[in-house]
């Protein structure tokens, strides 16, 4: 039986990978969507640009993730009033109470 940190570390994040995608599995969810969905709901208003930076993500990848959460309820896209090439992100009401201490909007 190994005695390493790094063993129980590895072992610990393995159930936790476990553990999170059993739960998230129940909403349509990957713990990738997910960071999607904390993150908009921390930063309401947030663009696609916005996502795509703070995740280190490309812009086509970000355009994916939100259409399935928009696909799946959890989110909206709007169009930015003055430049209609921008989006604006937030939660809807379903996104929002599911994941309780995120913002959301009344879409």
């Amino acid at each position: 039986m190994p005695d390493s940190l790094a063993y129980y570390i590895t072992a610990l994040r393995k159930d936790l990978n476990a553990y999170s995608d059993a739960r998230l599995k129940q909403y349509g969810l990957t713990d990738g969507l997910f960071y999607y969905i904390i993150y908009i709901g921390k930063n309401p208003g947030c663009s696609l640009s916005d996502a795509a930076h703070f995740l280190r993500a490309d812009n086509g990848h970000v355009t994916r993730c939100i259409g399935k959460l928009e696909q799946l309820g959890y989110a909206v896209r709007t169009r930015d009033t003055v430049d209609h090439r921008h989006y604006h992100l937030t939660l809807t009401m379903q996104g929002g109470s599911h994941f309780q201490g995120t913002s959301y909007s009344s879409s």
